[in-house]
C-alpha cells in the first residue's frame, strides 16, 4: 500500500507540473498539433509516433 501511495503521489505531482507548463506556455498545444498533423485521422500511427518513435530520442541520448 505504501508503494502505491508513493507512486500515486508522484503521478499527481508530475501531472500538476505538466499542467503548469501548459498554463505558462499555451502555444505548446499548437506545436503538438503541428507535429502530428501529418498523421491526421490515423490514431494508431499517432500513438506509434508519440510512444515509440518520439520515445527513442531520450533513450538513445543515454548511450551517447
Amino acid at each position: 500500500m505504501k508503494q502505491a501511495c508513493i507512486y500515486f503521489a508522484g503521478l499527481m505531482i508530475m501531472k500538476f507540473i505538466v499542467w503548469i507548463i501548459f498554463a505558462l506556455f499555451p502555444w505548446l498545444g499548437r506545436v503538438g498539433d503541428f507535429l502530428l498533423s501529418w498523421t491526421e485521422g490515423n490514431r494508431r500511427l499517432q500513438v506509434f509516433f508519440v510512444m515509440f518513435v518520439r520515445g527513442q530520442y531520450p533513450r538513445s541520448s543515454l548511450w551517447c
